[in-house]
This record gives C-alpha cells, structure tokens and sequence, in this order.
C-alpha cells in the first residue's frame, strides 16, 4: 500500500499522468526549492544568532543573497521551457528530439555549475568587499550551499523521467555520463569542504568580532573573560562543526545506501540468473553508473532469455524434425522400392516401345514413298489439265467465231432475199408495163406491130426474170432455214464448249488443290518419318538414362538408410538439449520493472 502510494506520487507516475501538469509545476518546483533555502537561512540565523537581523537588512550580502536566488529561478525556467516546448509537442524532428535529450543530461550539472559560480559572485564577493555579520555570512553560505544539494538531487530525479521516455520513442541518448556516482561524490566532498571551510572561517571571524568588541568597548572586563564564556564560544564552533558533518555523514550515508541498494538488486538477480531464472528485470530509472550497470545487465539477461527461448523453442523443433526425418526416411525406402520396381517395369516398356518404333519408321519410310510419287501423279496431271484447259480456251474461241460467221450470213441471206423481193416487184411491173405496151400496139394497127414484138419481147424476159427469182428464192429461203438451223446448232455446240471449259477448269483447280494436299502429305509424312527417327533415338536416352535412375535408386536406398540412422543420432541428441533446457525457467513478467 505504502509503495503504491509513494509510485503514484513520484516524478515518473506524474510525468507519465500528464506531460504538460508536469512540466508546468517545474515553476513552482523552482520557487519551493529556493523558498526551502530561505527557509534553511531562517533556521541557521535563529539557532546561532549573530548579529540582529534589523542590523543587517539591506546589506550588499542580503542584496546579492537575494540575486542570486532570482537568478538560478530565471535560469531554472529557461530550461524547463525548452524542454517542455520539445516534450509535449507531437512528432518533433529526431535532430530536435536527440538535441533536447542532450540538454536535459548535462542540465544538473550545468545548473549546479551556474549555482556555484551566482553563489561567488553574488554572496561571497559582497561579504569580502563589504563588511557584515560573519555569523549572518556563515548562515547565508550554508543555507546557499545545502539548496544547492536539494536542488541539485531533486533535478536528478525531476529529469530522468521525460529522459526515459526519449529514450524509449526512440531518441540515441546515452543516460550513464548525466549524474556518475564519482561526480556525486565529487559535488558531496566540495559542498562538504566548503561547508566546513565557511563555517570555520565565520566562527573565527565571529570571535575575532567579540574580542574586538570587549578590547575596544569593555576593555576593563576582557581579564574577566570567564571560561564558560570561552567554553560557549568553542562549544558554538563545536555545535556547528558537528552539525556539518553529520548532514554530511548523512548524505554520504544516504549515496551509500542507495548504491548498496542498487548492488543488491544486481546480486538478486545474478543469483536467480545463476539458478536458470529469468523472471525478473534490472531496470532501474536512475541513469548513474548503477542505473546504466543494472540496465546493461537487464539487457544481457533479455539477450539471454531470448537466446535460451530460441534454444528451446530450435530444440523442440529439432526433435520434432528428427522424428519426422526418421519418418520420411522410412517413407522413402518404401517409395524407393517401388520406384525400383516401377522404374524396372518402364525399362520393359520402353524396349518394346523401341520394337514399335522401328516397326513404325519403317512403315513411315513407305508412307513417305507413296506421298512422293502421289505428288509426281498429281503435278503430271495438274500439267496435262492444263494442256487441256488451254485447248478448250481455243475451241472455244474458233467457235464463237464461227457462230459470229454463221449469223453474218444468216443477216446477208436476208439482205438477198430483201433484194430479190425487189427484183420480183420491178419485174412485174415491166410484165404490166409490156402488156400495156402490146395493147396499144394492137390497137395501132400496122405502126405498133414492131412495139408489139418488142413488148411481147420485154414481157416474156420479165416472166423468165420472175421464174428466176422465184428459184432463187426458194434456194435463198431453203438456205435461209439451213442457216437457222446452223445457228441453233452452234448456239447449242457453245453452250456445250462453255460447259465442258467451266468442267475443265474446275478440274484444273481441283488438281491443283490435290497436287497442294499431295506436297503438304508429303511434306507431313516427311516431318512424321523425322519426328519418329528422333522419338527413336529419344527413347533409346531414355532406355539409358532409366538404367542409371535404377542405378541411382539403389545408391538413394543405402543413403535413406544412413539418413535414418543420422535421424536417430538427433533425436537423442535434441532429447538431451531439452533435458538442460529444462533446467532453465522463464517466467514472463508484465510490468517489466524491479522497483
């Protein structure tokens, strides 16, 4: 309950609960730390009082006291607000985050460093320069000097949380250089030194003050000085003195505890390491010498937990490929037998298949032979179609000609008879005409008897003109019919020549396409004869090569065999890894801190 309570009012569990709270009471921190000193002179100056403190108020001492107590406040927060600016604002540039994580190491040492050299110049300087109440000096030096080991051990404690978290989002800062225990010993043996050196110095000068006092004002009762007086005074220098050495007895006392304490969690947990327990961490939130020691020996117990879980976990997988490895080699020597018997059967196979090869390049051979001369058929006969073709192209052509002649004179038949039918028509008007010409020749009497022979003359031609053309127009019409007759005969017979020119030249290209199939079997048949003589030669590889697989498989039996004995060799070699395995215990641990 205690420990709760005090893990939830410490710096780490506030940071933590809130970032910006955190950084906001740096201010008030500041204040308090400085009013704890003023609270400390306070104390000092009532428990040995010098002179009175109306006497002294508005001294240069007073005056520098207080500067230098605004001034550590006005460097205090200068800082604490640069670190607060980086800390709470959301992903800042790592050169920024690593830059603020450096300021906030060297920050203490700094701030203790300003505080030393304010302390000089705004106290010690004033006190020798202007006189003052040694004793009010002395409280001053110790009140200063004892808030500077406050504050300087609370700055510790107030940085190292927003420093782990850098850390941990991932900031390269190296914690161990901020506050080493040989620094600390250092600032406790030089704030102890001067503590001392004051003090004696302030007490000296204290009563060389009163001695002046009673030489100068009471000098008559300086032979009075009694020795209680001298036993006060010796008693004071005494009380101080003592005083001073304890609070540094106890601060020295309180360094050595907490790094015992330390120690003794570094031993804790080297023992349970030394017993095979990884359970618990080392981490520590302080990054001195012991912080970093215990952080350092958390990570090796991590590597080392690491290491043993991937032992274990390599182990177990180890036994359980050593089973599995025997398995599969008892697997194998049973598949390789049947491989053996398969691979003997395929050999006979194939040598009947080599029998069936060469049977079939020989009919291949044939086939080849007969596509030949197919294809020498085949352009012979594509050649004499040709022939053929041409022939029927020139029938063809004589006997339109012909047709062309026929109608010629079918048309100049026709023409004669035209003609004759004109002569008929002129002659039987000149037999009209002579018969005419005998009548008035009859009727002339004795002058129209010659005109009568001559008409009787002209009449008797004319008939026989008639006779004529009546004979030659039957022969003109006898051959008019004849000629028809011929035409129908030779339109019939072209008919005949275009069709039997159509039937050759369908022919002609049905053998050309014959003489095309005949070269492509011939061709086919060529690259089949090839493609046989090679499937020939391939199986004979393959004869040869399941020989050597046979070979090959007698040889992978005897290696099966070694392998299952290699199998066993493993498995007991991952039993006995997983019987020392078994002597270390990993336990997970869910917070990850050894408070």
């Amino acid at each position: 309950m205690a420990r709760t309570i005090a893990e939830r009012l410490s710096f780490q569990h506030f940071f933590h609960a809130n970032r910006a709270a955190y950084f906001s009471s740096a201010f008030a921190y500041s204040r308090l730390t400085h009013a704890a000193g003023l609270c400390l002179f306070l104390i000092f100056f009532f428990l040995f009082p010098g002179d009175s403190l109306q006497a002294v108020i508005g001294t240069p001492v007073i005056l520098g006291f207080l500067a230098y107590f605004a001034l550590t406040v006005l460097f205090h927060r200068k800082m604490l607000y640069a670190a607060h600016k980086i800390t709470v604002v959301k992903n800042p540039p790592r050169t920024q985050f690593e830059k603020v994580g450096r300021d906030l190491v060297e920050f203490p040492r700094q701030f203790f460093i300003v505080e030393f050299i304010l302390l000089s110049i705004c106290t010690i300087l004033p006190s020798m320069i202007w006189s003052a109440s040694s004793e009010l000096t002395n409280n001053i030096f110790i009140a200063v000097i004892f808030t500077m080991a406050l504050d300087y051990l609370v700055m510790e404690r107030y940085v190292t949380p927003p420093l782990l978290a850098l850390r941990r989002e991932g900031a390269v800062i190296d914690l161990a250089p901020m506050l080493s225990i040989k620094y600390k010993i250092l600032m406790v043996c030089l704030l102890a030194t001067a503590v001392l050196a004051v003090n004696v110095w302030a007490k000296t000068e204290l009563h060389h003050e009163r001695l002046q006092i009673l030489i100068i004002q009471r000098p008559a009762k300086l032979p009075l000085l009694t020795d209680n007086e001298i036993r006060r005074f010796s008693s004071d220098l005494l009380l101080s003195t003592l005083g001073i050495c304890a609070a540094f007895s106890l601060i020295v006392w309180l360094m050595v505890y907490r790094f015992a304490g330390a120690l003794s969690k570094i031993e804790k947990a080297m023992n349970e390491v030394h017993q095979g327990q990884f359970g618990q961490t080392t981490t520590s939130l302080t990054p001195d010498e012991t912080g970093s020691l215990n952080n350092r020996l958390d990570g090796v117990v991590q590597t080392i937990q690491d290491k043993i879980s991937q032992l274990q976990t390599h182990s177990s997988e180890m036994h359980a490929a050593a089973n599995l490895m025997a398995d599969i080699s008892s697997e194998q020597n049973q598949s390789l037998v049947r491989q053996s018997a398969s691979v003997t059967q395929t050999s006979s196979t194939l040598n009947e298949l080599l029998e069936s090869s060469k049977q079939i390049s020989e009919s291949a051979s044939s086939v080849v032979n007969f596509a030949e001369d197919t294809e020498k058929h085949a352009t012979n006969g594509l050649t004499n179609m040709n022939n053929t073709v041409q022939l029927m192209s020139a029938v063809r052509e004589q006997n339109h000609a012909s047709v062309s002649d026929i109608i010629q004179l079918s048309e100049a038949i026709q023409e004669i008879e035209q003609v004759l039918n004109l002569i008929i028509s002129i002659a039987d008007e000149t037999n009209l005409i002579a018969l005419n010409a005998a009548i008035e020749a009859s009727s002339a009497g004795e002058y129209g008897k010659r005109f009568k022979v001559v008409a009787n003359e002209v009449r008797g031609l004319s008939d026989r003109v008639t006779k004529s053309i009546q004979n030659i127009k039957t022969l003109t019409e006898t051959i008019q019919n004849a000629t028809s007759r011929l035409v129908v005969a030779s339109q019939e017979n072209s008919e005949k020549v275009e069709d039997t020119y159509e039937s050759a030249q369908m022919t002609y290209r049905y053998f050309q396409e014959i003489s095309e199939w005949a070269k492509k079997s011939a061709d086919a048949a060529k690259q089949i004869y090839i493609a046989i003589q090679q499937q020939r030669m391939a199986n004979q590889q393959i004869s040869v090569s399941f020989t050597d697989i046979s070979h090959d498989i007698v040889e992978l039996a005897a290696t099966s065999e070694r392998y299952k004995q290699y199998a066993g060799t493993l498995k007991k070699f991952s039993s006995s890894m997983e019987s020392v395995m078994a002597y270390f215990k990993i336990q997970s641990n869910d917070n990850g801190l050894l408070k």
